[in-house]
């Protein structure tokens, strides 16, 4: 994929500049990912992003700053942009990204469906092991419990006999049977990693889990979403302190760091923590 000219670059930001606007500002009025207008602005590639899209925001950046759009897509001459993303650019893109997370939501139910089916499996399996071992307890018990008794029957039956030669009623023994007790065994419990937010006001995340992409997008208010990973989930974003968390089910605070609310979440198996 080719990526804006040096020129290109400079030609935009020095007239968002002259605006007087911040790459934050000119992200919320856009609604171009802050990655992607920090890209188009120092002239680098961004995987995750095609050409066809690439141009798109680099048309709405320039038409927000006031800039010729055919002077900054004069590298990108052998492609025409199609006439939906200039009439609605911004609806296109919001439907884009819904059938990216509806991809990655279906991805992560069956995920979720294996991981069950394997959690059952390996539970019938301690299950059947922790009953051979019970087994074998009980088996070896009850040996025990026969050879110990066999010498003191033998005894019995010879003090028997000679009471019965000096006449003499011999008094009935009480043994006591030994009983064995088997603890089952204990059940290993899951670990992992769970994230569940619900957002209070219209926010721009993305969410990584052990490392992998799965969420970028708007996240619009009331609207909740829930994340599951074996070691670590990441979340960065705009108004990340905004919302509402539960972290392995567990709910916590927002996130507000000492110079300023957070723009990375990071959690793990022990809790959350929050980064500038």
């Amino acid at each position: 994929m080719e990526q804006p000219s040096q020129n290109t670059a400079e030609i935009l930001k020095r007239a968002r500049e002259a605006k007087g606007l911040s790459i934050e500002r000119l992200h919320e009025l856009t609604k171009i990912p802050l990655d992607v207008v920090k890209a188009i602005e120092e002239g680098y590639k961004v995987r995750s992003v095609s050409e066809f899209y690439l141009k798109g925001f680099i048309k709405m950046y320039a038409q927000q700053v006031g800039v010729d759009v055919h002077q900054v897509l004069k590298d990108y001459s052998t492609e025409k942009l199609p006439e939906p993303i200039h009439q609605q650019p911004e609806g296109q893109i919001e439907q884009k990204f819904n059938q990216f997370l509806n991809r990655q939501r279906q991805q992560l139910i069956v995920k979720g469906v294996v991981a069950v089916l394997l959690l059952v499996f390996l539970v019938k399996v301690i299950g059947c092991v922790g009953q051979r071992i019970s087994s074998g307890v009980k088996q070896k018990s009850v040996e025990k419990i026969v050879k110990t008794q066999e010498p003191r029957k033998i005894e019995l039956k010879k003090m028997k006999k000679e009471r019965q030669q000096e006449r003499v009623v011999p008094k009935q023994v009480q043994i006591k049977p030994t009983v064995a007790v088997v603890l089952p065994p204990q059940e290993k419990l899951p670990s992992g990693v769970s994230l569940s937010i619900k957002a209070k006001e219209q926010s721009w995340l993305q969410v990584k889990v052990d490392g992998n992409l799965v969420f970028q997008s708007i996240l619009k208010p009331g609207v909740a979403e829930t994340w599951q990973g074996q070691k670590l989930i990441e979340l960065s974003g705009k108004n990340i302190h905004e919302m509402e968390y539960v972290v392995n089910g567990k709910t916590v605070q927002p996130v507000i760091e000492a110079d300023g609310p957070a723009r990375r979440v990071v959690i793990t198996p022990e809790g959350l923590s929050a980064k500038q």
